[in-house]
């Protein structure tokens, strides 16, 4: 249900949106560093990229030492409301492209 409204509120916005598994976030991760913005709730798979994506971690309880490996990583607690969604997304976004 939070996948469908998550995708739902940023194609409104006209972001393009993939829902994949954690092997093939991976692979588009490594493939699109640039132009790509992770959103999990559960970011310890993808550790090896910290340094090099920007991570949205959606979570009712982040572990917060987690994300603080992540070098550009915003921490969204659930529940939230959609403009924390898209400042959040637009802040990466914005670090994405630098």
């Amino acid at each position: 249900m939070i996948q469908k409204l998550i995708r739902e509120i940023l194609v409104r916005q006209g972001y393009s949106v993939a829902s994949l598994s954690p092997m093939q976030a991976m692979e588009q991760a490594l493939d699109r560093r640039g132009d790509f913005i992770l959103i999990t709730n559960t970011p310890a798979p993808f550790l090896e990229l910290a340094g090099t994506i920007p991570l949205l971690y959606i979570s009712g309880y982040p572990d917060r030492q987690l994300a603080a490996r992540f070098r550009r990583c915003r921490v969204l607690p659930k529940p939230f409301h959609p403009p924390d969604l898209l400042e959040a997304v637009g802040e990466l976004a914005g670090a994405a492209v630098t």
